[in-house]
Formats: C-alpha cells, structure tokens, sequence
C-alpha cells in the first residue's frame, strides 16, 4: 500500500486504485473468460479459475491487485513474469498463454493447474507426512525445472512453497515469476534498497541492501523449502518481524535435519544443508549440481556435500583457531605422539645399550631441572625442549645414531603440546639422519615417518600421506604375528586415515574409512588395549558426527571410552575430552539426561573452568534447537553454577 500513496497519484486516482484493491471481480465473466472463483489473493494480485470458452479449457487469470490504476510498477513485474515463463518450456513451469487487458484489467492468462499446495501435499491434512523418497522425487523435478530456468537466464528469485502446486501424478509445478529477472541483468531490480521477495525464503544475500544476486539466490531459498517439507519446521525462527527475521536469515545456522526426522538420511541432509550455506560461495554453483546431487542420494551413492559441507566446516575452524578448538583433536594428538613414543621407546627392546645411554644422559641433562615440577608445568616442559633443541643443534662429535634418537623424541614430545613446526624439525631431521646410516633402521624410519606425517597432517600438507604410506610399507615388510606389531601397523593405519581426511583437498573419506576399518581389525587382534586404540576410535566418532551419521558416532564413542578405561584405569583424565564430545552428541540425539552423566564422569573430583562453561553453554544452543527448552534450561543452569564458582563475586 505503501507504494500507491506516492505523491504521484492524486486523491481520487488514489480512492479509485483503492476501490479496485478491494473490490473483488464478480463471479461472471471478465472480458471472454468465465470466472469459476478466486483461488488466490497475495501483495501483488489475485488468482481466478476460469474457463476459455473459445477452446473450452481452464485457465488461471492473474489480474493485478491495483486493477485499473495499477502502477508502473506492478504493471512491470507482470509484463516480467509473463516475459520469463514464455521463455520457458519445461513440463513443470506453468505454461503462458500471454497478457490480455479485459475490462480495463491486465490480465496475465496461463495454463491452469490442477493440484495440492506443495506444503499440503507433503503432509495431507490428518494423514502423517509423505516419506522422504516421495519427496525427493519432487525436489528432483523442481531442481530440473529451476536448472532450465537459469539455463535461459530466468532467476525465480521469490520461490516458496505458495509457488508450487503438485498434480495427481506428484509432479510439481512452479508458478509466479514476478520477481523473476535474467542473470545478466543489471536493472535496479540486481541491485536495490527495497526489499523483493518473501522473507521467510529469501537467502542472506537478499537481506543485505545494494547486494547483488544470482542463481545462487534460488538455490538457497529451495533448500529452505526442502529443510520446511521433510522436517516441518523453518531451519531458523521467522515468527518475529522483518528485522528479526533478516538477522535469522543472515546468522542463525539451522538444526541438522536429523535432529528433527531421524528417517531422513545424511547424505540428503548433507545436500540440503549445502544449499543453505550463508556464504553463497559455498553452496551449489547451479542448479545443475543440486539435481546431480539429488539423483546421488535417489541411487545410494556418495554425495559431494558430505565432503564439502561438514568437512568444510569443521577444518576452517580448525584451521583458523587451531590452539583454541575443543574438539577431538587436542586428545587425538595427545594420545597419538604418547603412543608413538612408547611404541619406539619401550615396545622393542634396545639393540645398543650404549646409544639408549646415551639418549637418556642427554635428556636427562636438559629436561630434569627443577623448572619441571612447577605449577605452570606445560609452559615449563615447552622452554625445556626448546633448551634441548638449542643444545642437540650446538653438540659437537656426537654420533649420528644417537643424534637420530634424540631428534625423535623431541619430535614426540613437541607433538605432545600440539607444537607442529618444531614436531616436523625435528621428525625430519631423524628421517635424514636414519637414512644416511648404514645398517637396518626400518623400523626408526617407520616409527619417525609417522611422527613426520602427523606433523604434516595438522599444517595442511599432503605430503603427510606418502610418508604414511612408505611407513604402513615398511612396518609390514617386517611384521610379525606379535601384538607389538600389529599394534604399530595399526597406529599406521589410523594416522593415515586421519591424513587422507584432514591433509587431504578434497578429503578423501572413502579411503580414510578404509584405513580406520583396517586399524579397527589390527586392533581388535591386540589383546592389550592401548591410548592409541582408543584415540583411533575417539577420532573416527568426531568424523562421523561431522558428517551426520551420529548413531556411528555414539557407537565409536562408546568404543572409545571402553578402551580408555581399560587402557588408562586410574588415569580418568586421558578420556575427559573423549566425554566432553560424547556429551554433545548425545544432546544432539535427544538423550540429555545421559549427556549431563558423562559430563558429570569428565569432570568429577576436579576444578571448573572456563571451556566447560562454554560446553554446557554449547549443548544448550543444540537443545535449543531441537526445541527442548527444558533440557536447555537445564545446562543453562548448570553452567551458571560452574560459573559462579570460577568467580563468585560476578
């Protein structure tokens, strides 16, 4: 309304554009046509089921909403939309049978189209919602009916579930493309301050003033509208107004489909969570793709937007807050660097006992000063190695066996405090020096390729994977049937899953599951439990909860769990991330009360900090989600609680 009362029209073009608004067209005729009824009214026109008598069949009749008196500006988004979809021939594009003025209306005439509300189809009034495999058949002709779209250039640019009507074959129609534009335009309507479209189903993009859009825009809102047909629910809060929607849109990520409808697989969550990205870089680049990826998910096959989209996710973060990231991967390393030392140290026994000396008389030197046993110990234990960098560099006539050791356990011990650049120093130098000697250091070699490798892993280098490779070579080149073995091969084989996953672009998840699987059977061959069987697991249980498989994920982290109490009994510490993590997936699947148990495990018998402040806080945003306000409640309260005894007098 606010448009008709420009200083443009006069006081009685203003009473008669609001006569016309108001005043329905009696049921009868207009102009040829015989109007059945009205079938629809919206912002900008109203919809009429009418006949042509001249070939007896139905039509839909849009007349503009300011009748005679419609503006230039309404009279422009018409003559637009009957533009675009006379550019169209798809079987589910509504057919345009061209523009008439009737009695003084502009009256956009097009095939009429018998069918349900798409909404209305997807969950018939008292029956239980449709299945995800009877939707997907929808979404698979929508993505190809918007695909041709935009292959003629025609951006929808206003699509929502009013838009599309389903038939009785199931195969859906989209409709009004008022708000259509070509993708090479460059009009006022690419780049305005006014607002066009439905808010509801408009992407971030959209809600920025001045911001340009492109087909990306349509990709967006559909998987809106595919997030509202298989959970039954907006995938952000829109209940409030314009503004409050608009910051919704722009920043409240949506729930994991999952959470909502657990029938609905990952890989179809995957790809409408893709569709959904804020950044419009990181969605599908056409509607192409997103067909592609929906026929993936009709076969069974792997799509693209598990690999892209969580992944994605996840190693940006990482990557970017590598030291502040409370994830798995602080213990993963932690265990992993711990294990490889023993393996090297104390699982096969010393050929020179000479050297052993040594290495233990040179450590010994450096790291047992009294600065060891001080109360900031990790920060102590850093300035102690790095001492003993200094040195080793400065050691003159020492032999380079000897030298090659003291590399590798500086190269494990930097990896304990997550120090990678020192950890493949170090790591290279031994490989270098094991290499120049005469006489059998395979297994040096192996053990220190992957101290190397996982060095590698976490600064991004692919490099990681060839050394992992040469060292599974080398370990079972000279395997045993000894638990010892089979332990070492496994460890192996995890790291390299872990840099098939993280070292890699993109991931390869196919082939770090392969490699897990197979670290899982050397394992479970082990009689002995260790840390580093447990970390495999722990890691493996992250993966698949970023990828959205999460009863795989609350298996692993049972599993790994298990094999932490066994491997550590009386070091609880060693699996309190493990559990922190567990605790957050089993909000995610809706078992609060066991989350706040293994919560209360981790952190049983210790102090409060800040990080499990911020964990409790983090599981009731994922409650929150999932509507389960009392449940968020619930660990609000109870990081309050651990708050006030950080700092009483806040």
């Amino acid at each position: 309304m606010q448009e008709l009362t420009r200083d443009s029209l006069g006081g009685e073009e203003w009473l008669g554009t609001l006569r016309d608004v108001l005043t329905p067209v009696p049921l009868g005729r207009l102009g040829r046509y015989e109007i059945l009824r009205e079938v629809g009214r919206g912002g900008q026109g109203v919809v009429y089921e009418s006949v042509d008598p001249e070939v007896g069949d139905r039509v839909a009749l849009k007349r503009l909403l300011g009748g005679r008196n419609a503006s230039d500006a309404e009279l422009g988004r018409l003559a637009r939309e009957a533009h675009a979809i006379s550019s169209l021939d798809h079987p589910f594009v509504v057919r345009s049978r061209g523009v008439e003025r009737l009695d003084g209306h502009v009256v956009f005439v097009m095939d009429w189209i018998d069918g349900l509300p798409f909404l209305t189809w997807c969950r018939p009034r008292g029956e239980t919602a449709r299945s995800w495999e009877e939707q997907l058949s929808v979404f698979l002709d929508l993505a190809d009916a918007l695909a041709h779209a935009h292959r003629r250039g025609v951006i929808h640019r206003d699509l929502k579930p009013a838009n599309i009507l389903v038939d009785e074959h199931s195969h859906p129609h989209l409709l009004d493309f008022g708000l259509a534009r070509g993708s090479l335009d460059d009009s006022s309507l690419s780049r305005t301050s006014q607002f066009l479209g439905t808010p509801a189903f408009a992407s971030p993009e959209q809600m920025k003033p001045g911001t340009g859009v492109d087909l990306r825009t349509d990709v967006y809102s559909l998987g809106v509208i595919f997030y509202l047909a298989l959970t039954g629910e907006m995938p952000y809060p829109v209940a409030g107004g314009f503004l409050a929607t608009a910051n919704a849109i722009q920043t409240s990520l949506p729930p994991r489909l999952r959470t909502r409808v657990r029938e609905i697989p990952t890989d179809l969550e995957a790809v409408v969570l893709r569709m959904l990205e804020k950044d419009p870089e990181r969605r599908y680049r056409s509607m192409d793709e997103v067909r592609d990826e929906l026929l993936r998910v009709q076969r069974g096959e792997p799509v693209e937007a598990r690999t892209r989209t969580a992944l994605g996710d996840f190693w940006t973060t990482v990557r970017r807050h590598r030291l502040a990231v409370a994830t798995f991967t602080s213990v993963f390393v932690l265990v992993t660097s711990f294990a490889i030392a023993m393996t090297v140290l104390y699982g096969r026994a010393e050929k020179a006992s000479e050297k052993a000396r040594q290495v233990e008389e040179f450590l010994g030197t450096v790291l047992s000063a009294p600065e060891a046993t001080t109360s900031d110990h990790r920060l102590t234990v850093r300035e102690l190695l790095d001492r003993a960098a200094v040195r080793l560099d400065a050691e003159d006539g020492m032999a380079p066996d000897v030298r090659a050791r003291i590399h590798e356990r500086l190269a494990q011990s930097y990896a304990s405090f997550w120090i990678w650049e020192e950890t493949g120093r170090h790591a290279g130098a031994s490989l270098a020096l094991y290499e120049s000697l005469r006489g059998d250091h395979e297994h040096e070699i192996a053990q220190v390729l992957c101290a190397l490798g996982l060095a590698q892993t976490f600064s991004g280098d692919d490099a990681a994977i060839g050394n992992l490779e040469r060292s599974i070579f080398l370990e079972e080149s000279f395997s045993d049937d000894s638990a010892e073995s089979r332990a070492r091969r496994a460890t192996a084989h995890a790291l390299l899953g872990f840099a098939l996953w993280r070292a890699s672009e993109p991931p390869r998840l196919g082939e770090a599951e392969a490699e897990y699987s197979r670290a899982f059977e050397l394992y479970e061959e082990v009689a002995t439990p260790t840390l580093m069987e447990a970390g495999a697991y722990y890691a493996y249980a992250a993966l698949a909860g970023e990828l959205g498989a999460d009863d795989e994920a609350e298996a692993r982290y049972r599993k790994a769990l298990t094999v932490y109490a066994k491997a550590a009994p009386d070091a609880p510490r060693a699996s309190l991330r493990c559990r922190e993590d567990f605790a957050r997936t089993l909000a995610v699947v809706g078992k609060h009360e066991e989350a706040w148990a293994q919560l209360d495990s981790a952190w049983a018998n210790s102090e409060p900090t800040e990080r499990r402040v911020e964990r409790l806080e983090r599981i009731a945003e994922v409650q929150a989600g999932q509507n389960a306000m009392e449940a968020a409640e619930e660990s609000r309260r109870r990081a309050r609680r651990l708050a006030e005894r950080l700092d009483p007098g806040n």
